[in-house]
This record gives C-alpha cells, structure tokens and sequence, in this order.
C-alpha cells in the first residue's frame, strides 16, 4: 500500500520556475520577498499549524507574508517541498532552521529525526570533506523513515476520506456549487463545506467534492483489494483518463484473482489485457495459454476467440524465431497476440534452434485448424445443417497424417461428423 509517486509534478514553486501555467496555487507565501506557491489542501493535510491557520487567520488570504527575519527561505521551502514529494532534501546549514520550522508546523517526528542528524553532523568528522563548507552539504531523507500517518499516502488517504463524508447523493448541497464548468463536466463549489474541495463531479446523481490538485496529478494510492466485475470499467477509466499507475495497481490486485479462473474467464481477461494494454495482465494469461495449450484447445471459448483474432503472420521474416535470452527485459510494445502465443509455446515447448521455424508451422496449422472448428460450431448453433465445404477444406491443410501436430477431441468430432455428411 502506499501512493505510487508524488505530487512534485503540480506542486510548489518559486522564483526558480513558476506554475501557474500548468496548474496554479491557491496560496502564495512571501519569504524575505521571496514567493513559495503552494495548495492548502496539500499543506493542511500534512500539518496542523496550516490546517489550524487556513480556517481562521488565513482563510480568506491568497497571498501569506512572513516577515520574521530567523525564518529560513530554504528551510521552508524544503519543508513544503517534502509535504508534496514524500523527500527532503536540505542544506546541513539549514537544518537548524528546518527543526525550528518543523516545531512550529507540529511536524513532530519529522522534528525529531533532523535535530538527531543536526547532533550527527556536529561531531561527525568529514575526513573527505574537510575543505567543502557546510552550505554545500545536503542531507536527504525519505518519508519511508517517518511512522506510516505521517506520509504521504496516509495524508492524501485523509483528504479522501473527508472529502467523501462531504459528498451526498442528490440536489441537497447544490447550495455549495457556484457554476457547472461544460468542458469538463464538473463544477466548482463554494467554501461553505471546510475540506478545501475546489471541484464537484457528478456522477449518476451523487456529488464528489473533489481537489484539481489531487486529480491534477493523475496517481493512485495501492490498492488492496478488488471485486474482479469492477476490474473491467477501472482498466476503461485508467485508458480513458490516462490514469496509469491506476491501471498498474488494478493489475496487481487482479493477479492473485486469475490463479482460480476458468478457461473461459482467463480468455476473457487475456481480450480485455490485449484491448486496455495492460501487460502484466497480457503477459500471465499468454503464458498459462502456452503452458496448458491442451486444455484451451479443448475449450469451446478459446476456439471461438480465435475468430475474433488477426490470424498469425504467415512471414517467417515478422516472426521472433530465436528464444529469449534468459533475464532479458520484456518487450513493452504488445504485439500480434497469437504471434506472441507461438513464441510463448515454442519457449514452453523448448524447440531446438533448427527446427523452430518448422514447429511454428506445425502451431499455425493447429490454430488454422482450430479456426476451421469453431467455425463449424459457430455454424451448427446458426443452421443445423453442416457445411460440406469444410471437408475440403480440412483436406487441404498443408499437413501429413504423420505429422507430429496432435489433434484435440474437438477437432477430431468435428471432422468426423463433417467426414460423414459428405
């Protein structure tokens, strides 16, 4: 469990880079004349000097200033800086400051690791740094290194969990909504609610109050668990919105789950992996195709996938004849899947370099006809009389009856049964 990344991409600024442009404040505190731009939702989840100081002296002020000449520009921005990144990354020059800063931000444990570095670095010894001044030492700490409700995720967990006790089904906070925005069919919403939601979507009649910053942001907290039936329209929302660490963290909750499917599910998930690009999803169901290929040929709703399917290519050249090297990184790109079917099978199957190109074959000729079956079936279900073409077209398969290519019980029913009506 934990959020998947930061939310450094739409979080603070300074005089080094503003960003307004991609997606501005709500904030803006002045340092010796210096701005640091931030968000309060961000700054009000992650300490309770903030929370306390935006709903009463702060509440209506856009811009903060903060004259004391012993408070620390860079001390406070690394502090705002490590409530959006989970980092903290600080001059040892500073660190004094950022402990002064930390007590009046009730940044309790935080507070505590720097002032027992700040005793570290007075009487550590700097055998290779003896000409390097204290300003060019940085020291770096992690969020992982505080206790759990103090990170990131648990703070973007709070705001969540506000935000939805604040959300209602029906009409009955339109008081709260100021104007619908078309473009992106939410709408922004008054002040009257205090969890700093600056939007409203609306969804099937019930009202989210939301933060564009948090949304802005695109990451997801891990996810720890699933109902499989909902898997499929989060996959369409994760592609729909570009929400990929969410696509990322329904796959891994989704894995565990296709251990226990049928046949006929994991075709299923293997269409939906292919059509969403999900490709851990992908890869797992390819594989268990490949190494129990039996089974699903005998499977009436794998040989109707394979309809459904651009046919293999047919070039040698297109192919991927050569097996993977072992610990060699997977492809990224997604392919032909039943391309990548053979390659998968012909790995399983272990074939030897020389004869891989003609165990291809022999695999593209029982997928022809497995194609040839599930077409017959597709026939049977829609007129009860069988087609006798498809005699000849069995005959005229490019393989000898003693052909090691084996032939399932399908594949053998339906040929006699076609055999006989001729």
């Amino acid at each position: 469990m934990g959020l998947k990344s930061d939310l450094t991409g739409v979080g603070i600024s300074s005089t080094q880079g503003s960003i307004r442009g991609y997606f501005p404040p709500d904030v803006v505190f002045i340092v010796h004349g210096r701005p640091i731009e931030a968000h309060r939702v961000i700054l009000s989840a992650r300490s309770p000097f903030f929370k306390k100081k935006f709903a009463t002296d702060w509440k209506d002020r856009r811009e903060v200033r903060l004259p004391r000449e012993k408070l620390s520009y860079p001390a406070l921005y690394s502090l705002i800086h490590f409530f959006y990144s989970d980092r903290l990354e600080v001059a040892v020059d500073d660190m004094e400051d950022l402990v002064r800063i930390c007590r009046v931000c009730n940044c309790d444990s935080l507070q505590k690791i720097i002032e027992k570095e700040v005793v570290h670095q007075k009487y550590a010894e700097y055998k290779a740094l003896k000409d390097v001044d204290n300003s060019q030492k940085r020291y770096i700490l992690q969020g992982l290194s505080l206790p759990v409700e103090d990170r990131l995720p648990a703070a973007l967990s709070r705001i969540l969990q506000t935000a939805l006790s604040n959300s209602t089904l029906g009409n009955s906070q339109d008081y709260a909504v100021d104007k619908l925005i078309p473009q992106i069919g939410a709408m922004e919403v008054g002040r009257s609610v205090d969890d700093l939601a600056d939007v409203c979507v609306r969804v099937d009649g019930k009202n989210f109050r939301c933060h564009q910053v948090v949304l802005a942001s695109r990451y997801t907290d891990g996810l720890q668990d699933i109902n499989p039936d909902q898997a499929e329209e989060m996959f369409d929302v994760a592609s729909r919105y570009l929400l990929f660490p969410l696509k990322r963290a329904v796959a891994d909750v989704l894995l565990p789950h296709l251990e226990m499917v049928s046949p006929e599910e994991l075709c299923h998930w293997l269409i939906l992996a292919d059509l969403y690009g999900v490709f851990k999803i992908r890869e797992y169901c390819l594989d268990t195709i490949a190494c129990n290929f039996e089974t699903f040929a005998d499977t009436k709703e794998f040989r109707a996938m394979l309809l459904t399917l651009p046919p293999p290519s047919g070039d040698s050249s297109l192919r991927t004849t050569l097996p993977s090297m072992p610990g060699s990184d997977l492809k990224s790109d997604q392919g032909n899947l039943l391309d990548d079917l053979r390659e998968k099978w012909l790995e399983i199957e272990a074939a030897e370099l020389d004869q891989r190109d003609e165990s291809a074959l022999q695999f593209d000729k029982r997928l022809e006809m497995l194609m040839l079956v599930a077409e017959q079936e597709k026939s049977d279900n829609s007129d009860a009389d069988a087609d006798a073409d498809g005699v000849d077209d069995l005959k005229t398969l490019p393989f000898s009856p003693d052909s090691t290519l084996i032939l399932g019980d399908a594949e053998r029913t339906v040929i006699s049964k076609l055999e006989s009506n001729v």
